[in-house]
């Protein structure tokens, strides 16, 4: 149905440095860097601001990432509940190298886009889509340069 190879598992929380210690006793050794993001994204709304704190580390194989929403005006990640726990799960990431045909298959999804940004030619594009009703839960995909997938 779409392009793209699963990529990571991500998850809302409200404390960063909690969810990490959550990661830590299900083995994450690493120390994750946490960064700071603060920016407009489009939704069907018109353009919103979010602004979050995000740790991405590997663990048994896996790319993780986790979100500490600051200010969501988009409210996509108001839509994950609370559980009593320290994370909570949201979406999946696909790894996409042809974007436009990306863009094809969401058209013909039926699924509505939550929220994209595209950061300019050859730059970091992203987009949610809402499979909420049919899935759980949100897609994300992804394109950046090869070099950037690298680290």
């Amino acid at each position: 149905m779409f392009a793209g190879k699963h990529f990571q598992n991500a998850y809302v929380c409200d404390d960063i440095d909690a969810a990490i210690e959550a990661f830590r006793a299900a083995g994450l050794a690493k120390e994750p860097r946490i960064m700071h993001s603060n920016g407009p994204v489009n939704t069907p709304d018109g353009t919103r601001n979010i602004e979050m704190k995000v740790a991405i580390f590997r663990l048994n194989g896996l790319t993780y990432e986790v979100i500490q929403p600051v200010n969501d005006e988009t409210g996509v990640y108001a839509n994950a509940g609370d559980n009593g726990g320290a994370v909570r799960f949201h979406h999946t990431c696909c790894r996409v190298d042809d974007w436009p045909a990306l863009l094809a298959d969401v058209e013909s999804s039926g699924l509505p886009v939550a929220m994209e940004y595209d950061y300019g030619e050859g730059e970091v594009k992203y987009l949610y889509l809402d499979a909420r009703e049919k899935l759980g839960h949100y897609i994300e995909f992804t394109w950046m340069p090869e070099a950037m997938w690298r680290g």
